[in-house]
């Protein structure tokens, strides 16, 4: 049964170890819940840091029907047709900036430019991206030498100490010039500095009338942070970042417990899909 006193209008919804799992695949139970929440009368959004084609493959899949968050909040996409909405690519001047700064740290660079995946060669950072993201990776040689025009975001892949370290100098350097985020422990991300998941979802839900207070955004790593901040209610997974979860108004279960199904049962007053739910932490 639906609660009907429910004041949620939208859900923002992470996918990579929210509702997507190691294997690549949305859950029946997160599938279940995502319709349920739909045909409640509550909208539901994908807010990632993939790619727009990796990111309309699985809207697609979960007939997801309101515009979609892409590039770390660089983009919004229209999910039936593709179309974009609103972009804002890195500058250029910064962006050769930003390659130097990482060529110099020897650590493999993810390009984005047009929605296509550009890297220098062909690398084992490469290859698990491509495969994870499942769109191709291009090879062009020099990075800095092939970019001509703006990318959408640019991505340094390295050792976690080289990361966590990287990722602070630039936020020294750069400051409110750029975005600067980290969507695994391993991948410092960089993009225009209007850019970041709760500055697309605000700029959403007032497209749609819809209030902050009633808005609803789960997530689990850092670059869901200012997301689950921003939102009337933030919901961390159980297997998210420390730093997330001490943040977040909820808990909820893991990815592999379909902890976002959970959260997304209790917030609107549905049912449980299944017996055996966790609880979830107020």
């Amino acid at each position: 049964m639906t609660n009907n006193r429910s004041r949620y209008k939208l859900i923002a919804l992470d996918l990579d170890g929210t509702i997507v799992g190691r294997d690549l695949t949305i859950s029946p139970q997160c599938k279940s819940a995502i319709r349920r929440a739909e045909e409640a009368g509550v909208r539901v959004t994908i807010a990632s840091g993939r790619m727009l084609k990796s990111t309309l493959r699985f809207a697609r899949e979960l007939g997801v029907r309101t515009p979609i968050i892409c590039y770390q909040g660089a983009m919004t996409a229209d999910p039936a047709t593709g179309e974009i909405m609103w972009h804002r690519p890195v500058p250029l001047d910064l962006a050769y900036e930003v390659i130097g700064m990482f060529k110099a740290r020897s650590v493999h660079i993810n390009l984005y430019v047009n929605d296509e995946l550009y890297v220098d060669r062909i690398t084992k950072e490469a290859e698990r991206y491509a495969k994870l993201s499942i769109v191709e990776a291009h090879p062009v040689g020099d990075l800095l030498a092939f970019l001509n025009s703006e990318p959408t975001k640019i991505v340094a892949i390295g050792d976690m100490p080289v990361i966590d370290a990287l990722t602070t100098n630039l936020e020294q350097e750069y400051d409110s010039r750029l975005y600067i985020t980290k969507s695994f422990p391993t991948y410092c991300e960089v993009a225009h500095r209007d850019c970041s998941k709760g500055q697309a979802l605000a700029r959403l839900a007032e497209s749609l009338g819809i209030a902050q207070e009633e808005t609803i955004a789960i997530g689990d790593n850092p670059n869901d942070l200012d997301m689950i901040t921003w939102a009337g209610l933030g919901v961390a997974m159980g297997n998210g970042a420390p730093e997330v979860r001490a943040v977040a108004d909820w808990v909820t279960g893991t990815v592999d417990d379909s902890g976002a199904a959970q959260a997304i049962e209790k917030a609107l007053g549905l049912s449980a899909h299944s017996a055996g739910k966790a609880d979830l932490d107020d």
